[in-house]
């Protein structure tokens, strides 16, 4: 991912401006890690239509559980869920946060792997 992008989502991610949260980009206003990047690329200008339905998974672009492609693709991801290698195999950064890892806990893994991302 651009190392640029990396560095103003882990700071994000730290500044306790975003609540975390599981299963969707965003619900309840809460967040995943990949959602926080939904956020950050709307403040930057990118063109993400965001839809929030009281009581339903904020979309966007139609999109409530992975990145939207624009999202990735000014992010500079490799893949909509944030997959890299660890030594146990193919693991993502929504499998980490979903599975109860910190937004401190991720940011780690994105500042030592966001070549891989």
């Amino acid at each position: 991912m651009k190392p640029e992008i990396a560095k103003i989502w882990c700071e994000s991610l730290l500044s306790g401006e975003y609540e975390q949260g599981w299963s969707s980009l965003s619900f309840g206003g809460k967040y995943c890690c990949l959602g926080v990047l939904c956020e950050l690329a709307i403040k930057n200008g990118v063109n993400v239509i965001k839809k929030n339905v009281q009581s339903e998974p904020v979309n966007y672009n139609d999109c409530a559980g992975v990145l939207p492609t624009k999202v990735k693709e000014w992010a500079g991801m490799k893949t909509v869920l944030g997959e890299y290698l660890e030594e146990t195999g193919v693991t993502s950064l929504a499998g980490k946060n979903d599975g109860g890892m910190i937004f401190a806990e991720i940011a780690k893994i994105i500042q030592a792997r966001s070549e891989d991302l």
